[in-house]
């Protein structure tokens, strides 16, 4: 080999280490690009978070019955939802307001929801977790989604006033737009078609939540209707009662004044112009005796039944707040004593 070949090959070993040197330090900016894109992104750290979610068996079956989309499944995972027992809830979720039901937080990333045990409100276990959910996806919504959503919003609120005044109620004017979201998203069932859209990003068939929702919502609505009848009852009865028992007071006054100018003409001789005027006076008298008995008799039956009514009113009503109860993680259950114990 000539010298001017070595020269050339010395030439083309140093081009191609500096080539080997620029394709590193591309790759090495590439890599460190990438690494810092997925630290800003937050679909790269939903990505992440979910890869070490474990759902229990009972989140897992909320998760399949939610039937969530593809960017509501990374969400979910990303938020590792987890049903808990009252004491690791409170913990959580800073729960210990007896007044309060809460159900379910999101705080930190993550979701958590208190289990509700009771066979007919099980249902409720799922809506919570569709609305901690929503929770996430507003703090994932950029400005400018939120202020479109919230003119959608300010629709569903004009048609829908009076329920979300009560939904809201205990909620700092700063919240509640954020609160209206989730709860319109998980309760309502007629919404705006954009706003509709907005939420089948997430959720495949939004109206299966609201199915959750009536269904859990329908034993407190069963009694709350038979309270409402009970109490129309109560006080139309209570009415009639007043109105009888008046009734029979001023007939039982005017019968004792009858009494007594009977009594009174039939001491004296002459006091009846003869034996029949007597037998029918006295006779009339009698019958009167009987119909305020019959009304007497009456208006107890009355009163006997309306106190049943009260009866079962303060049944049903111990029967909603004990619904009521299994929905409050800061209820503690009384346990029933053994025959002795005190």
């Amino acid at each position: 080999m000539s010298v001017e070949e070595d020269k050339q090959q010395v030439v083309n070993q140093r081009k191609d280490h500096k080539e080997r040197q620029w394709g590193i330090t591309v790759a090495v900016v590439l890599v460190a690009l990438l690494i810092s894109w997925a630290l800003e992104s937050r679909w790269a750290q939903d990505i992440w978070q979910g890869l070490w979610y474990q759902p229990s068996v009972g989140m897992q079956e909320i998760r399949d019955s939610l039937e969530l989309t593809g960017k509501g499944e990374r969400i979910f995972a990303a938020t590792q939802p987890v049903l808990e027992g009252k004491d690791d809830f409170n913990a959580h979720c800073e729960s210990y307001d007896r007044e309060v039901s809460l159900l379910g937080c999101y705080t930190e990333g993550k979701v958590y929801v208190y289990e509700v045990e009771t066979e007919s409100l099980r249902p409720s276990n799922k809506v919570t977790t569709a609305h901690e959910l929503l929770h996430a996806v507003w703090e994932r919504l950029s400005e400018s989604e939120r202020k479109e959503i919230e003119g959608w919003l300010k629709q569903v609120e004009v048609e829908n006033r009076e329920w979300f005044e009560e939904e809201l109620e205990a909620y700092a004017e700063g919240d509640k737009l954020e609160e209206m979201y989730t709860r319109a998203g998980t309760k309502l069932r007629d919404l705006p078609e954009e706003l509709e859209k907005h939420y089948a990003k997430y959720f495949a068939n939004r109206a299966k939540i609201v199915d959750f929702y009536e269904e859990y919502q329908a034993p407190f609505q069963e009694l709350q209707d038979e309270l409402e009848r009970l109490e129309k009852e109560i006080v139309s009865e209570r009415t009639e009662i007043i109105r009888q028992r008046d009734e029979y007071e001023n007939r039982g006054t005017s019968l004792s004044a009858q009494v007594r100018v009977f009594n009174s003409r039939a001491s004296v001789p002459g006091g009846f112009r003869s034996e029949a005027e007597f037998q029918r006076e006295r006779n009339a008298l009698l019958k009167e005796e009987e119909d305020l008995e019959k009304l007497r008799n009456e208006v107890n039956t009355r009163i006997d039944e309306n106190n049943a009514r009260i009866e079962e009113y303060e049944k049903i009503r111990e029967s909603l707040g004990e619904l009521s109860d299994a929905m409050n993680s800061n209820v503690e259950k009384i346990e029933k004593t053994q025959e002795g114990e005190i």
